[in-house]
């Protein structure tokens, strides 16, 4: 999302929301750790300009929206919050309209330097509401440990623990990721859990038609993992990258990536999908 319009509707976002919390619970403004001003929650704002009345859109609940105005309170570059039942990816998502190494290894709500660096979003992709999303939505983080001997150890930190998804019955009981911004409380249902390399230019945030298709088809030949999910041109995706180094430690261009499709607003979730092992995915050579 473009700085301006990012800064726009998060502020507008931060007064609505803190009116309510406050209202609602009697609290005071959270304080920010950066020495950035506190929101003004009496600020006049157009509600029907950052949240359009829309079956397409569902309204993030109140707490969510709190965690949001807390984050954005630290730093002005939260555009939303990341969440997947069962892991502990449960964070704030960020974005530099920079480039894509400016969060490698920062802090999500300090920039301090973090090793485990934090979730972030690809500074070429629109974050706001579905509607306003792009074809592709990317968001990079860290995988904390990953060897030629094992499959990497899903139990630690960051994108680690998308190496669950490489465990069929997790992948059957887990099918959903959550992404939430100040516009848009939004599910995606997985389709993809493959091995891939930097080479192959997944993502792009807007591909056209073709080779919109054309990507999609691959992440499923890639897929360790067969998911019962049909995906068309016309879907939107969200594509979760990190690192890998199961064909080598002196590999640095391969990634594992987890791909989902954005489901329609009002979606009955289900507990758990059909899944099975893909027997012969394509791998990155």
């Amino acid at each position: 999302m473009k700085k301006s319009l990012r800064s726009k509707v998060l502020t507008g976002l931060m007064a609505l929301s803190l009116c309510l919390s406050m209202t609602a619970c009697g609290g005071d403004e959270p304080e920010s750790t950066t020495g950035q001003v506190p929101v003004n929650p009496l600020e006049a704002i157009n509600f029907n300009e950052y949240h359009p009345e829309s079956s397409t859109v569902v309204e993030p609940e109140e707490s969510m929206l709190q965690k949001l105005v807390d984050a954005y309170n630290q730093n002005s570059d939260t555009v939303g919050w990341l969440k997947i039942d069962n892991t502990t990816i449960d964070d704030v998502v960020v974005q530099s309209t920079a480039n894509n190494n400016y969060y490698l290894r920062l802090n999500a709500y300090t920039k301090a330097y973090d090793w485990y660096g934090c979730y972030y979003a690809d500074c070429a992709n629109t974050i706001g509401a579905r509607s306003s999303l792009d074809k592709n939505t990317i968001i990079y983080g860290h995988s904390m440990s990953d060897n030629p001997d094992r499959f990497g150890d899903p139990d630690r930190d960051r994108f680690s623990q998308l190496k669950k998804y490489l465990d069929v019955e997790f992948a059957k009981e887990n099918p959903y990721i959550h992404f939430t911004t100040p516009d848009d409380d939004m599910v995606f249902q997985i389709f993809s859990v493959m091995y891939c390399d930097s080479s192959w230019n997944y993502i792009e945030p807007n591909p056209g038609t073709q080779e919109f298709t054309d990507l999609i088809n691959e992440a499923k030949m890639r897929s360790q993992i067969n998911f019962d999910v049909q995906v068309s041109s016309t879907d939107k995706i969200l594509t979760l990258s990190t690192c890998t180094y199961i064909y080598g430690m002196d590999n640095t261009t391969q990634r594992f990536v987890v791909m989902a499709k954005l489901l329609p607003a009002g979606t009955e979730l289900q507990e758990s999908v059909e899944a099975t092992v893909n027997p012969n995915p394509k791998a990155p050579y």
